[in-house]
Parts: structure tokens; C-alpha cells; sequence
């Protein structure tokens, strides 16, 4: 990302650009709120301020390769207007006492060495050894002389020397991504990055650690930890460039995609499928991923695993690691249960009660069009389990019949069932419900607009006030789901291209005082604007109740 190219497009307009800068910058006020205020809600509500004060006041800034120190400036407006409302005046140099338990600073060291510095000490540390603004930078922010920036700094490091935390000019203080690290607790990366299943078996100590590093080409990268539970193989791993290595946007060197590891069992190369997600942060020069496998039903109880790592972004080496793996004991359900209607059969394989998933695999027989099928799958109190993932594998068995093996993912489940239960999905219709608001008559809290959602319930538009800076639109949302809650704003019915959609400022904020509440915001918008408001919408499934399979789970 440019970031002097995005301000001068901002400036003359652009709004994409605007909304990358904030992207962009969104950690580092993150940080800095977090030096004035104790509260995540007040370093939301201080940041969510500041983005609008920045886009209402873009005009101001004379120097686009200052976007960054212009808009920390706004940021520290933002937290001392917040600590004046709540009858605590600071000046620009005045921070809480402490960081917080919940602080993303998540390294213990890290948290009790800020945490012995004076008031007049924090923000200088947060802004110089986190967001890399120089002295000078610094003292002309908070309109404080530089020898006075520099005297706070060797104080604080004087505490951090105390503390066993070496400072110097090559040292790079660790940002919450580094200090996750800092101390090696097994399954940091799996609480951090994880689903459900992997933040699960982190906390109940079902992790196994690894941490075995290679570094080639100037390039560090450690597997650090492994989860097998026998229905999923997951792989903790950080990447760590040398100090003196440069990188950019166009040249990252970091992993790109779930494919550059190459993974052998035994000696044999698997071929299962291979999701990643991972953060990276290109300013400490690290990147901390997971790499799932989803179809390993087959492999043994324990075996030697191998990664082989041949490139990684766009530098060429040799990155390779052996280490045993061991498989916590699932519970293991065969049912061997079947139903058939006419000419096709369902049947229960296996059920896997794993540590980190619960997996349930179906097989379907019968001709070739009638074994792609949709389930729901449900436990013996009437709740739908959440597939987290799902693959299946086919074959023929003669001329015109045919199998389909499903395997469904889900999370682990908190307790065992007396049964579960399978729902062959006859008809089940999902559409966007939609209404056009013209901005000459908005709805109001007495006169709102009712979005249906069918089974997710409905959306009730409540309000939509035309700000000089930004469009808010009120919202209630009554369905159970994340996704129920969510409303896309957009010029037309029909949406054909990218540019159909209206891109928000900001996305949904939930109302604290009003539960089920929500605004989103978008850029300003004129007053005979018409839009379209989008929710997403169900209707109730049909099911084939001739092929409802109840699997009973007795051990």
C-alpha cells in the first residue's frame, strides 16, 4: 500500500482510498487510544471518532506523507474529550495509571514494565517503540520540547532495564502480535487465530508443542504447535524476517497461500485439503498462521510428520521440519444405521466426538442426480449444529448407481447427545429482502421500515440521519444469526457490478444502550437520494421426512 499516493487520492475525493488509509491505520489508533483509556468501548468509540473527524477535516492536511501523525493528533483530541465527559482532565501528556487485563499488549513483561512507567512516560513509549514516530515527529505532536521526548524515554527505559527488557537503538519494541510470543505458551497461535475447535482443545491443554525453526535466506520460520483429534490436523506456524531485511507490499515475503506446505505423513505426501488464516504485520516483520487439513479420517493414531516449505512469498529456500504427532483419543460412534426412499439410501458411517470438531459422515447411494444433497443435522434438544466445514467424495459403484461420502465439520460440541438427528433438505429457499428509501422521507421511530427476513426474523429501519460529514442509518435486527444482522446499502435492485454496492464508512456498530440495535454508516449522501436497503432472508426448509436418519450415540 502507498499510503502518500492513497491521502493525495483521498484529498481529491476518492473514497476507496480514504477507507484503505483507515484500514491501514486502525491498529496504530488502536494502540494509542489504549494509553488513555481503559476501556475497549471508549478506544472504539475515540477511534470511531476520529475516523470521521479525519474524513470531515481531510482538507486541512497539507502534507499527505503526515497522514499518519495527523491523524494520531486527532485520535489524542478524541481521548481527552472522552476523559473530560467522564470528569477526568488530562493534558496531552497525561495517560491511566495502568494497562488493563484485557490490553492487547498480551505479553506479561511487556504489561508490568508499561505498567510501572509515571503518567508523562506511556504515550511517549506507545508512539516512539510501537508506531516508530521519531523525537522529533513526537515532540511537534504532543507541542512538547525534544530534549523533554528524549529525557522520558531513557527514564522509560531505565524501568524496562529493571523489568529484564533490554532497550537499544536495534531493538524493536514488540507490538501485541510479537508479544504473543514472548512467552511460549502452547496454543497461543490457536487461541489467536483458531475456530471454535482449536481455541477449545488450546484452553483445555490438548495442544501438543512443537517449536522447531528454520531459518534460510534471511527468513526464520517456526512450527509451533500441532493439534490432531482425528478429524482434523492443524499446524501453528510464524514467519520472522532478519532486521536488515527491507520488504514491501510488492515484495512480502511471507506465506501466501495453504498450498506452499507440503506436507508428508510417514514419508507420503498428502493431498487433503488445506485452509490457512493467518495476521501478519509487516512492521515487526512477522507473520503468525494456521494451517488446517480437514480430510484425515485415514490417517494412523501416530506418525512422523514432515513440512517441506520451498518458497516463501516471492524468495526461494529450503525450509524443513520432521516432528511425531500423536492423536487424542476422539470418541468414535458406528452406528450403521440406514434409511431409503425409492432408489436412494442414506446411511451413518461415523460419528467423531474430537477434541476440536464433531464430525458426522453420511454416505448416499443411489443414480448419479440424486446424490448431491443438502442435510441439517441437529442434537437431541432441537439445536442445528453449524457446519464449519464440509467436503464429500464420490465414486460409482455400477453402470447407474453411484456413492457420495459426506463429511460434515462442526464444533465441538459441549456435551454429548443422546442422539443426532438428519434432516434430508428438500427445498430450502434463501433470499435478499429488499427496500427502496427514497431520503426526502426516511422512517422514523414511530414509522419504521420492516425488512422480513422469514426465519431469521426482521429488520426494522429506524432512523436515517444526513450528517454534514457521514449518513447514519438506525437499525434493529430480532434474528439469532450474525449474518441475520447485517444490511447492504445499494443504488440499485439489480446488483451487476462492484460499483452497485454503497461501500460503508464504517461497518455495523452495535448500540450498547439498546441491545439488538445497530448503526451503519456511510459517506454522505444527498437529500433526494434514493437507495436500496438489503437484508438476508429464509424461509422455512422442507425436508423429506422419509429419509430422517436419528442416530442414537451410545457408547
Amino acid at each position: 500500500m502507498n499510503i502518500v499516493m492513497d491521502t493525495r487520492l483521498a484529498l481529491q475525493g476518492d473514497q476507496e482510498a480514504f477507507i484503505r488509509l483507515i484500514n491501514q491505520f486502525e491498529l496504530s489508533l488502536y494502540r494509542v487510544a489504549k494509553a488513555f483509556l481503559k476501556k475497549d468501548e471508549d478506544c472504539s468509540d475515540a477511534i470511531q471518532e476520529t475516523i470521521v473527524a479525519a474524513y470531515q477535516q481531510l482538507h486541512t492536511l497539507k502534507k499527505p506523507e503526515y497522514i499518519k501523525t495527523w491523524m494520531i493528533r486527532i485520535c489524542i483530541n478524541q481521548c481527552q474529550m472522552i476523559l473530560r465527559k467522564q470528569n477526568r482532565i488530562v493534558t496531552t501528556d497525561v495517560v491511566e495509571n495502568s494497562i488493563p487485563s484485557d490490553s492487547k499488549f498480551e505479553s506479561i513483561e511487556i504489561k508490568e514494565a508499561v505498567g510501572q512507567l509515571e503518567e508523562t512516560l506511556k504515550v511517549v513509549v506507545v508512539l516512539h517503540y510501537f508506531e516508530d514516530l521519531t523525537i522529533r515527529e513526537i515532540a511537534e505532536l504532543l507541542q512538547t520540547p525534544e530534549g523533554t521526548i528524549k529525557s522520558r524515554l531513557h527514564r522509560a527505559r531505565s524501568v524496562f532495564v529493571v523489568c529484564g527488557l533490554i532497550f537499544g537503538t536495534a531493538y524493536v519494541f514488540p507490538s501485541w502480535m510479537q508479544a504473543l510470543q514472548q512467552i511460549p505458551v502452547v496454543g497461543n497461535i490457536f487461541k489467536s487465530l483458531g475456530g471454535k475447535g482449536e481455541k477449545q482443545a488450546a484452553e483445555e491443554n490438548l495442544v501438543s508443542e512443537i517449536n522447531q525453526s528454520v531459518t534460510n535466506q534471511g527468513i526464520t520460520l517456526t512450527i509451533s504447535e500441532v493439534l490432531f483429534d482425528g478429524t482434523r490436523f492443524s499446524i501453528g506456524y510464524i514467519v520472522e524476517l532478519n532486521h536488515d531485511q527491507k520488504i514491501s507490499k510488492e515484495a512480502t515475503p511471507l506465506i501466501d497461500n495453504p498450498g506452499e506446505f507440503i506436507i508428508s505423513i510417514n514419508g507420503k505426501e498428502i493431498n487433503s485439503s488445506k485452509s490457512m488464516s493467518r495476521e501478519e504485520d509487516l512492521g515487526t516483520k512477522k507473520e503468525f498462521g494456521m494451517i488446517q487439513l480437514n480430510q484425515v479420517n485415514d490417517l494412523p493414531d501416530q506418525f512422523e510428520a514432515e513440512v517441506h516449505v520451498h518458497t516463501i512469498g516471492k524468495i526461494k529456500g529450503d525450509w524443513k521440519f520432521r516432528f511425531p504427532v500423536r492423536k487424542i483419543p476422539p470418541k468414535v460412534f458406528e452406528p450403521n444405521l440406514s434409511v431409503k426412499d425409492g432408489n436412494v439410501t442414506i446411511r451413518a458411517d461415523k460419528i467423531i466426538l474430537a477434541a476440536g470438531s464433531t464430525q458426522v459422515n453420511l454416505r448416499v447411494e443411489g443414480p448419479l442426480n440424486s446424490v448431491r444433497r443438502k442435510f441439517y443435522i441437529f442434537d437431541d434438544q432441537g439445536n442445528k449444529l453449524k457446519s464449519v466445514n464440509q467436503t464429500s467424495d464420490g465414486k460409482a459403484i455400477d453402470n447407474d448407481r453411484f456413492s457420495e461420502i459426506y463429511y460434515f465439520h462442526f464444533d465441538p460440541l459441549k456435551r454429548k447427545p443422546h442422539y443426532l438427528l438428519v434432516k434430508d433438505v428438500k427445498k430450502h429457499d434463501e433470499y435478499i429482502e429488499r427496500v427502496i428509501v427514497n431520503l426526502n422521507n426516511p422512517p422514523t421511530p414511530s414509522q419504521p421500515i420492516i425488512l422480513s427476513q422469514g426465519i431469521l426474523g426482521e429488520t426494522k429501519i429506524t432512523q436515517i440521519e444526513r450528517l454534514t460529514d457521514r449518513t447514519e442509518i438506525h437499525y434493529q435486527s430480532t434474528g439469532a444469526s450474525k449474518e441475520s444482522h447485517y444490511i447492504i446499502a445499494t443504488w440499485k435492485k439489480q446488483l451487476n457490478e462492484e460499483k452497485d454496492y454503497i461501500k460503508p464508512l464504517k461497518e455495523p456498530r452495535l448500540v450498547k444502550e439498546h441491545p439488538n440495535s445497530y448503526i451503519l454508516t456511510l459517506l454522505p449522501l444527498k437529500k433526494d437520494t434514493s437507495i436500496y436497503l438489503n437484508a438476508q432472508a429464509q424461509k422455512d426448509p422442507v425436508y423429506n421426512e422419509d429419509l430422517t436418519l436419528k442416530i442414537p450415540l451410545k457408547e
